[in-house]
């Protein structure tokens, strides 16, 4: 098992040609995902790798997570020539394998459709997934869902950080009718947030008692 004070992240920051260029080894993709993120008309690209030995990592809660590690790596193709450029590495956003709590995995997947890249994870109960769309030179929080049961109560919140605008639905699944309630809130902090600054889910505050 290894440790965290012995293991260190690469730094992707040249041109590639290849994702074969970002693998080894030790750095294996797990998963990817392909789409024109900057609406050039060219096909750019997400990926998820994933490192091939067991880490005792500690994560950016300060919480101790013994798993192998991921990166987020963001490309956009060159429109001069066949070359992508890493556009976004982010070492921390992507759930490990033992942060899912009674499902160890919580990793859902990433895609990209419309030049929205989304990352998705899935719980025992829950689910939550995030929606990014570049604006140059970044990639910025343009949505959020979160959505669990709890017991007999089932809780969703929806926002739209373009908008400024959270949609909070509640509800007993005991009850038949009129059980539903929903309200809709006011994002008061517009500030833009980047996905390389994202840390782990449910870092980010957006109200009250209310994280994503």
């Amino acid at each position: 098992m290894g440790q965290s004070q012995s293991f260190a992240f690469p730094a992707f920051n040249k041109p590639i040609r290849s994702v074969t260029e970002l693998l080894s080894p030790k750095w294996t993709l797990k998963d990817s995902a392909t789409g024109d993120l900057n609406r050039d008309q060219r096909q750019d690209m997400a990926l998820v790798l994933e490192y091939a030995d067991t880490v005792t990592e500690t994560r950016p809660d300060s919480m101790l997570n013994t798993g192998r590690p991921r990166i987020l790596v963001i490309l956009l193709r060159d429109s001069n020539d066949q070359t992508y450029h890493i556009a976004v590495q982010n070492n921390a956003f992507i759930l490990r394998n033992g942060e899912g709590g009674m499902d160890p995995e919580p990793y859902g997947g990433i895609s990209i459709k419309s030049d929205v890249l989304e990352i998705d994870y899935q719980f025992v109960r829950s689910s939550l997934s995030y929606k990014f769309r570049f604006k140059a030179p970044n990639f910025y929080l343009i949505g959020a869902s979160d959505a669990g049961v709890s017991g007999e109560s089932a809780e969703s919140w929806d926002f739209n950080f373009l908008t400024g605008r959270a949609r909070h639905t509640w509800n007993n699944m005991a009850k038949q009718k009129g059980s539903e309630h929903v309200e809709w809130k006011q994002i008061k902090d517009r500030t833009p947030i980047r996905l390389k600054n994202m840390k782990k889910p449910y870092m980010l505050q957006i109200f009250p008692d209310v994280y994503i």
